[in-house]
């Protein structure tokens, strides 16, 4: 699969399918590969693009700390589009994927057709609460460059789990890491009351997200909110049926999605 030489790194990035842009962004310590029950049934009408975040997987990790913010990884976003010729494109986030898109939109909303936010919050609008939430990013930040990915991710807490330490890029440890203690502790309140597209939030009934995204869908207008039963902070890929009807029918219902086919 290709990379790209992106904002003096390379970025790994997958592309399937043809019509309207998706682009699929994954959460804290996954890849691209967290949307293998979406991409396929996406590609059949949309061009469908994937990638792994910087200091994730196929994607570089730089060695500098201070080259992971929620800027870089917006300016990231905007180069891949760029690079790939998309004007515009649905956005779907998982859990730290969606605070991306929310970041995103923040700054370039021409950019942005619709977003689907999936098992996310908005930031912390509570001063208190969001220095609360960077303290727990550093203690993570320390306890992986301590004791590694094992000790912290599990196959019930994160995709990372279920490879081992072998089949790992050498350089995963330092990039998650360093986006813990970067990107993470960067959660200022997306400006909900700003966003002027189409927005479906999802949820896992079992996820600790259900009151961020009940708010999230009371703040932007017109958003629709869907929580799946029996699912947790994983919702697309440990109910991938019930995800991907749902969210086949919201694209549906996007009455211009016809750019950059």
């Amino acid at each position: 699969m290709p990379t790209a030489r992106l904002n003096g790194i390379n970025i790994y990035y997958e592309v399937a399918g043809s019509g309207p842009p998706i682009v699929l962004i994954h959460g804290f310590a996954d890849s691209a590969a967290i949307w293998r029950s979406q991409i396929e049934l996406l590609a059949a009408r949309h061009r469908v693009v994937a990638w792994d975040l910087r200091g994730h997987w196929r994607t570089e990790s730089p060695q500098s700390p201070e080259a992971y913010t929620m800027q870089a990884i917006c300016d990231d976003l905007r180069s891949l589009l760029d690079h790939l010729e998309i004007s515009q494109a649905v956005l779907v986030g998982h859990s730290m994927g969606g605070y991306v898109s929310l970041r995103f939109y923040d700054g370039h909303p021409e950019r942005v057709r619709a977003m689907v936010l999936v098992a996310t919050g908005p930031g912390y609008p509570n001063p208190q609460h969001r220095q609360e939430w960077a303290d727990s990013q550093v203690k993570l930040a320390e306890r992986l460059a301590q004791r590694g990915l094992d000790t912290v991710f599990t196959p019930q807490t994160n995709g990372i789990g279920t490879t081992t330490a072998g089949e790992r890029p050498q350089h995963l440890v330092r990039g998650i890491a360093y986006t813990a203690r970067g990107v993470n502790t960067d959660a200022p309140p997306a400006k909900l009351e700003k966003v002027a597209v189409p927005a479906f939030v999802i949820v896992g009934e079992h996820d600790s997200f259900v009151n961020a995204t009940g708010y999230m869908a009371a703040k932007i207008t017109g958003a629709r909110k869907l929580v799946i039963e029996g699912a947790g902070h994983f919702c697309h890929t440990e109910r991938p049926e019930v995800f991907n009807k749902a969210l086949l029918e919201f694209l549906d219902s996007l009455q211009d999605g016809s750019r950059d086919k």
